[in-house]
């Protein structure tokens, strides 16, 4: 039998943690170049030109074999029938053999049976490709006293004793060294960096603890040298700042004790309750909530109405601007003839929070009268024909209002987006400007008492800029309305007020203007219907004409319902002729 020399590059790294009894794993690396090894015969040399299939399928039976000192008896008998069994695939099971007896020879095992069958299924799924490198467990299962050898191969100190042993106990004798002289360097480096964190935030401490040392006298020098001329103004209302200041409320219980007292609110707030329950007194206010709810813009809209008072066409409670174009537009569209249109915020007072904007800059306004006029009054209320008129309207509503709307006073808000941000923040209201070029504006002042009466303190006409949309002062006594008219319109609004819980003191902006077609003054909160009662008697109402008798009632505001009266007409007349008329307890047409 002829032995060759074999070229094949064999590496084997085994990391062997003896000491902890941890699994080692062997990673074989092999160049195939159709070479034999010295366990190959002669007679062998002829079968390498031959080529086979990479996956043979044979009829795999036990064969086992012995394996002395980590090293093979190429020989034996049981070894020579196992290799001639599987001479189609021996090149496989040849690098498995090998890796087998170089883990046996690394730790001296004496003895190992290996079971033929296993070390093949072995050899074809490493050739598969499905291992890498088998475990040390998957190369032990090949083994028939695998219990014997796998309690040599775990005994502390036994990869020592095999081949290269002394290499292996260098190698870990330095790695554990090393490892130990890494570990006492980093932790000697741990408290080196833990000290400097601790020296370093303690000097940062004591540099930070100087300089708020040094601020705080200078800040407390700052405040000793004029503190009342650099201390902050606090936009607070009276009873917020009695509220934080007890030795004033102490002086207050003072001078107000023994004595009947009560606190008047100008606009209620929670404070106020607080300051109130503190001093022991009564409060002549309503509650927080609802002062806050009807002291707006919108809120009054709902107590003239709840008061049967006419006000203005306009509509409240607006927050987008959505909702604004579209209020709008349907306002134009149903009040055509309004010259101008007003936009209020709500919480504000004395004309700073208004704007306006003239319908005879939109360029479809033209077009919208003409459109009423060509159909005539008895479709110009139509629905379809409103339509077109509010859709035309909401196309140009967002540019009219950007270029022409302008805002009363321009020192609080410059421009129209100034206005409109703030606007749509805080909510408002839109409303006709009275259809007369002479306007005037009364403030009256009422007291709302708890038991349900409404007295009528003081009135007078308001003193206004130079847009007539800004209050400025008051003249009185009041010349504008009469007084029974105005107290008539105070009374109604008042009992509204109670009805809402409101009480205290109260004021009310009226507004006066000359009607174009009676040329007579009034107010719009004055509700236009007039009750004379039962029967209307005149000694002279026989010798008036028909036309002249109806133009007279015209111009003293009261108006008939043509449709309802058309058909007794000559009863009416008959009627008068007897000087007695019957009145008609409607609204007269505007």
């Amino acid at each position: 039998m002829f032995l060759y020399d074999r070229s094949d590059k064999l590496e084997v790294q085994v990391s062997q943690a003896a000491e902890v009894g941890n699994r080692t794993w062997i990673h074989l690396r092999k160049n195939r170049r159709g070479m034999h090894t010295r366990l190959d015969h002669q007679g062998s040399a002829n079968d390498t030109k031959q080529s086979y299939p990479e996956k043979p399928s044979l009829d795999i039976s036990k064969y086992d074999f012995t394996i002395l000192m980590g090293r093979t008896n190429p020989m034996a008998t049981d070894f020579c029938g196992f290799k001639q069994s599987f001479s189609l695939c021996w090149s496989s099971v040849l690098d498995a053999l090998e890796a087998l007896e170089k883990l046996l020879r690394d730790f001296a095992v004496p003895l190992a049976k290996v079971n033929g069958e296993r070390l093949v299924e072995l050899s074809h799924v490493w050739e598969s490709g499905w291992l890498k490198a088998p475990p040390v467990t998957g190369f032990l299962s090949v083994l028939e006293n695998r219990e014997e050898v796998l309690g040599l191969v775990l005994r502390p100190g036994q990869r020592f004793k095999g081949e290269g042993g002394i290499e292996a106990a260098a190698v870990h004798i330095q790695s554990v060294w090393r490892r130990y002289l890494a570990r006492t360097a980093y932790l000697r480096h741990c408290q080196r960096k833990w000290a400097v964190g601790t020296i370093a935030v303690s000097w940062l401490m004591h540099t930070q603890m100087r300089h708020v040392g040094k601020a705080l006298q200078a800040r407390r020098f700052r405040q000793l040298e004029n503190f009342r001329s650099r201390a902050q103004t606090h936009n607070m209302c009276l009873s917020t700042l009695l509220k934080y200041s007890p030795l004033t409320l102490k002086r207050i219980k003072h001078l107000i004790q023994g004595k009947q007292a009560y606190i008047v609110a100008g606009v209620a707030h929670v404070d106020d309750l607080a300051v109130a329950d503190d001093l022991g007194v009564p409060i002549l206010a309503p509650e927080p909530a609802i002062a806050q709810l009807y002291s707006t813009k919108s809120g009054g809209r709902r107590i003239f109405t709840g008061a049967e008072v006419d006000v203005p066409p306009g509509q409240g409670d607006i927050y987008t601007l959505n909702q604004l174009h579209g209020t709008l537009a349907r306002l134009m569209t149903q009040h055509i003839h309004v010259q101008r249109w007003l936009f209020k915020m709500d919480p504000e007072h004395g004309g700073r929070g208004t704007a306006y904007c003239d319908t005879s800059h939109l360029s479809c306004y033209s077009w919208a009268l003409q459109e009423r006029q060509r159909c005539g009054p008895e479709l110009q209320n139509t629905e379809w024909i409103q339509e077109s008129v509010l859709l035309r309207y909401l196309d140009e509503v967002p540019g009219w209002l950007a270029r022409y709307a302008q805002p009363a006073n321009t020192s609080c808000y410059p421009d129209w987006a100034c206005f409109l941000k703030t606007f749509l923040r805080q909510g408002g209201v839109v409303e006709a400007y009275p259809p007369s070029e002479s306007v005037t504006c009364l403030t009256v002042d009422l007291l709302l008492e708890p038991g349900g009466e409404v007295t009528m303190l003081s009135c007078g006409d308001q003193l206004q800029g130079s847009c007539h949309l800004e209050a400025l002062g008051s003249t009185v006594p009041q010349t504008s309305v009469h007084q029974e008219t105005l107290q008539s319109i105070c009374m109604r609004v008042g009992q509204a007020c109670l009805q809402r819980l409101i009480v205290g003191y109260v004021s009310v902006d009226l507004a006066t203007f000359l009607n174009r077609s009676t040329m007579e003054q009034k107010p719009p909160v004055v509700n236009r219907y007039a009750v004379i009662g039962s029967h209307l008697f005149h000694s002279n109402l026989s010798m008036l004409y028909h036309n002249v008798f109806f133009m007279v009632c015209k111009a003293h505001g009261i108006g008939f319902n043509m449709k309802e009266l058309i058909k007794n007409i000559e009863d009416v007349l008959q009627m008068t002729v007897k000087k007695k008329v019957r009145s008609v307890e409607d609204k007269p047409v505007a």
